[in-house]
């Protein structure tokens, strides 16, 4: 009798340490995904290619910090004389990505290191999202370096 109730409670922590694991991949998946579409929207901002209007893709309080320039990130945007010095340029890639997303999924913390071929540069960028809900994501603040 003692072996059968301990089988079966072995057999019941095992169930749910596997459900718990099932879960956490589950979890890591979907933050992956996520982690894949700010990376893609932010390198789309910076040849400046993107699909999505700024407004969608920026929070309305968004700041860039740009050459030790603290400015709004859609004066900066709209500016062609200051979007030039932000915006990189065709021929980037992803040289390093860092990404954090809490378990309350409210906000997204980005670190890229960009390389641009055509002039040879890095930069490094540090990006914060905020979560708005339905799977839509917001800048908050953007600091290039």
């Amino acid at each position: 009798m003692k072996k059968v109730i301990a089988l079966v409670i072995v057999l019941l922590v095992s169930q749910n340490n596997y459900a718990s694991i099932h879960l956490n991949n589950q979890n890591e998946t979907k933050d992956a995904n996520v982690i894949e579409e700010l990376i893609s929207s932010a390198i789309s901002i910076l040849n400046d290619s993107n699909e999505k209007p700024l407004k969608e893709l920026f929070s309305p309080e968004a700041y860039v910090i740009n050459d030790n320039q603290y400015e709004s990130a859609f004066e900066v945007l709209a500016n062609p004389n200051k979007k030039e010095k932000f915006v990189i340029g065709k021929n980037i890639y992803v040289e390093f990505s860092y990404a954090r997303i809490p378990d309350n999924f409210e906000n997204a913390y980005l670190v890229l290191k960009t390389f641009n071929e055509a002039d040879n540069t890095s930069n490094w960028h540090t990006i914060l999202h905020i979560y708005k809900g339905d799977g839509n994501w917001q800048i908050l603040s953007w600091h290039k370096s």
